[in-house]
């Protein structure tokens, strides 16, 4: 988050942000009326996605205590990952999908062995007919972060470049593109004859190894934004059905995201999504933030899905099942893994996952209201279970505060610290979820109906 919500959420525009709260809570309780959709005629593809595996395999150690040790507190399951990644597998065999898209954060840090052996795993979906499309996340290519964790710590291990990245992954989209971008591993490919992939890749990865970090946002090359659209209009001038795929959200998920948490949509969202749109593009599958959540942009009569599927080593570790129509529809079904070979202490995984998640984040969110707000510690204390129901809620979609929720907000807003009353106005927008769900629902690609 950082400092830019202080610029943003000043005091003379908490009002006119809690007016916003409430006209879209208004509109969200006004708009539940169920549009029932016409003739959405039979299944001609059904597609699984699932983004931001973070697959770390084991044999880099996972001793309990050395792992985290070198890896701090973190929202991801790494240790559990491929525990997850094979009841992920398993579930979505099950399905009986043709297409299976995996949208970026394949890895935990890039790790070579990581990559490898990821690749072996997702040969299992193929062998069950499914064909497979991967794009890169910010923590797969160039990551000097790539460790370890061995009887003597945290250890660098090899990471891969962007051409190693499209040899590990030929199989899962580089190999049988119709086109190949030269600028970027952003690839179009044709699982059927009616269907492209646009696989983009907006990732900053060059400078990785001299910053010494990963870039956490990103952005389209000059060159690669230009190639991205000829193939759009490429496609629709030959009647395809396309669908988009890349790490970064394309559009904001919540009012202000940009501002709030800029590296998490792509830089010049506003004129990207417009022209996407305007072109044609109607679907773009996204990750990177871990929620799991939906968003229409519209202009006019053109209009853009941007949807955004949560992490599998992040609760509510969620997949979807999508199937495509003949006449144009998509039906998003949202599944969740509920069992991994993995030892969780006697929990449903779905107790442990949340557990994990919500364990060490009141702390990490009060050290940060501490350190870049400022806030003295019993305030931070007032604050982060808050600021940590509004996260999870946000990942898990849909989201719907209570009249208890709803109330602590106001309490805050209401505080006499104006740092707080900022910071309340921020959660309050958190929580709205914008149009339409998140979780279940049809979409018309023809038009902009929904059933909400």
């Amino acid at each position: 988050m950082g400092n830019s919500i202080i610029k943003l959420l000043n005091s003379k525009i908490i009002f006119k942000i809690l007016i916003l709260y409430l006209l879209v809570l208004s509109s969200c309780s006004e708009n539940n009326s169920v549009v029932e959709p016409g003739d959405t005629g039979v299944t001609v593809a059904k597609i699984a996605v699932f983004s931001d595996p973070h697959y770390f395999d084991p044999s880099l150690g996972t001793d309990a205590e050395k792992f985290l040790a070198g890896t701090g507190y973190s929202k991801k399951m790494f240790a559990e990952s491929k525990a997850i990644l094979q009841s992920t597998i398993n579930e979505i065999n099950k399905e009986d999908v043709n297409i299976v898209l995996i949208s970026g954060d394949l890895t935990k840090d890039g790790e070579r062995v990581s990559h490898q052996k990821l690749a072996e795993h997702l040969k299992e979906l193929e062998n069950s007919g499914a064909k497979v499309y991967v794009v890169p996340g910010n923590h797969d290519i160039n990551n000097p972060n790539a460790m370890s964790y061995t009887n003597s710590g945290p250890t660098p291990t090899e990471n891969i470049s962007p051409a190693q990245f499209s040899e590990i992954y030929a199989d899962y989209g580089y190999k049988e593109a119709l086109y190949r971008d030269p600028n970027s591993l952003s690839y179009v490919a044709q699982p059927s004859d009616d269907i492209w992939i646009i696989g983009m890749d907006a990732c900053r990865y060059d400078n990785n190894l001299a910053n010494g970090y990963p870039e956490t946002g990103g952005r389209f090359k000059p060159e690669t934004y230009e190639w991205i659209k000829s193939k759009i209009q490429e496609g629709i001038s030959k009647n395809k059905t396309l669908l988009g795929m890349m790490h970064h959200g394309l559009t904001e998920h919540f009012a202000k995201e940009s501002e709030f948490f800029a590296p998490y949509v792509v830089e010049d969202f506003t004129r990207i999504r417009y022209e996407f749109a305007s072109l044609g593009l109607k679907v773009m599958f996204t990750g990177h933030f871990h929620a799991q959540d939906i968003v229409k942009f519209q202009s006019g009569s053109d209009f853009i899905f941007d949807i955004e599927t949560g992490s599998s080593v992040t609760w509510p570790v969620p997949f979807r099942i999508i199937e495509l129509t003949s006449n144009n529809y998509l039906k998003i079904t949202s599944d969740f893994i509920n069992e991994i070979d993995y030892d969780t202490g006697g929990l449903t995984f779905q107790e442990y996952a949340k557990n994990f998640l919500t364990f060490g984040m009141p702390e990490l969110i009060k050290t940060f209201l501490m350190n870049d707000y400022s806030l003295s510690e019993t305030n931070a204390d007032l604050v982060a279970p808050i600021m940590t129901d509004a996260i999870i809620a946000h990942y898990a979609g849909d989201e719907n505060p209570s009249q208890e929720t709803q109330n602590k907000i106001q309490q805050l807003i209401g505080n006499s610290d104006p740092t707080i009353q900022k910071i309340a106005a921020g959660l309050s927008l958190i929580w709205l979820d914008l149009l339409p769900k998140d979780n279940d629902l049809m979409i018309d690609l023809n038009n902009t109906n929904t059933n909400n």
